[in-house]
């Protein structure tokens, strides 16, 4: 226990926040184990204080009861140690529950600027033409703006390389998804044969705005695209992406290797969002894979997924609170005994 108080006091101190999560997550495991190893010793004095404040009303059955418990101290230790974990585990993941839904709400109010997000369904499917034509002839959109995800391996000038996927969209992704940007004009990144990076590849790439990187298409030609922004990965949205517009991946890949939208992206005009909602699920209609959402949609369906994460969790903590339960009723059995 002195312990854990003692990494307590110096997560409270530290500077750097991620070491002191990390002390903080070492501090509360250690004070956990303190308080089971110690858990007899603690049970003798609180069953006395509760047995002079509260027990003493019940009459003889009050003293019955703080006699038992103090008859095996490490058995009634083990018995409210149980408890504690099944109930601190619960509490706990719901705290953290609650925590992941309002930083990505929080996150979505500050980055995304579009007013409707459609999608295929779960896991990044690709849209079908057909839809993605039908979605921009609607009345009442600013702008539609279409996205891909094409595989690429980037190449730094000091030959540090990365394989994944290359995002291209059209220039008005920007305004879309707000990315903050550590040099350079994100904007730009959307110009003929230019690109972004984020800030932990142009770190250890030691990349700057202006370089030129080597980019291989899979499938298609190797292109040098100028870096004209940095990005900041500090956000939970697009980390570590890079952006290019969809001419230079056009360009580069071959048209039956472009691969399909896999979202669109789009902002009603002025006055116009309740019909454009209403006109894009009517578009959209004939494709029972097709979600369109508004901010309020999305947010809720983060929610409904961290739900759904923390119910089976709960589950299993049921079970654990079962046993601690049997165990209650074990003790009390073996007092009467």
């Amino acid at each position: 226990t002195g312990a854990g108080a003692f990494a307590l006091y110096l997560a409270a101190t530290a500077d750097q926040a991620k070491q002191g999560s990390l002390i903080l997550g070492v501090g509360i495991v250690l004070s956990l184990i303190g308080f089971v190893v110690i858990g007899p010793l603690l049970a003798g004095g609180v069953v006395r204080v509760l047995s002079a404040v509260l027990l003493r009303a019940f009459g003889p059955v009050g003293r019955m009861a703080e006699r038992n418990a103090l008859r095996n101290p490490r058995r009634t230790g083990a018995t409210g140690a149980a408890l504690m974990i099944g109930l601190a585990l619960v509490a706990c993941l719901s705290v953290v529950g609650s925590s992941m839904v309002t930083s990505a709400t929080a996150e979505l109010d500050k980055s995304v600027g579009a007013d409707f997000i459609i999608t295929a369904g779960n896991g990044g499917k690709p849209l079908n033409p057909a839809t993605v034509k039908a979605v921009e002839g609607v009345e009442g959109l600013g702008h539609v703006t279409r996205m891909k995800e094409t595989p690429a391996k980037v190449t730094a000038p000091d030959g540090t390389s990365e394989s994944g996927q290359l995002l291209a969209a059209e220039a008005t992704y920007a305004e879309d998804l707000r990315r903050e940007t550590v040099s350079g004009d994100l904007a730009a990144a959307y110009g003929d044969d230019a690109m972004s990076v984020g800030s932990e590849f142009a770190e250890k790439a030691g990349v700057k705005v202006g370089d030129t990187l080597t980019v291989a298409f899979d499938g298609g030609r190797t292109a040098k695209l100028k870096v004209a922004a940095i990005t900041s990965d500090d956000t939970g949205l697009d980390q570590g992406a890079m952006y290019t517009n969809l001419t230079t991946v056009e360009r580069y890949v071959p048209a039956e290797r472009v691969p399909l939208d896999t979202a669109l992206l789009a902002k009603a005009d002025e006055g116009s969002k309740d019909q454009a909602y209403a006109a894009l699920k009517t578009a959209v209609a004939k494709d029972p894979t097709v979600k369109v959402m508004d901010q309020t949609d999305y947010k809720q369906a983060l929610q409904d997924q961290v739900g759904q994460l923390l119910n089976m969790v709960y589950g299993l903590l049921a079970l654990a609170i079962v046993v601690a339960i049997l165990g209650v009723v074990n003790t009390l059995a073996l007092s009467v005994v």
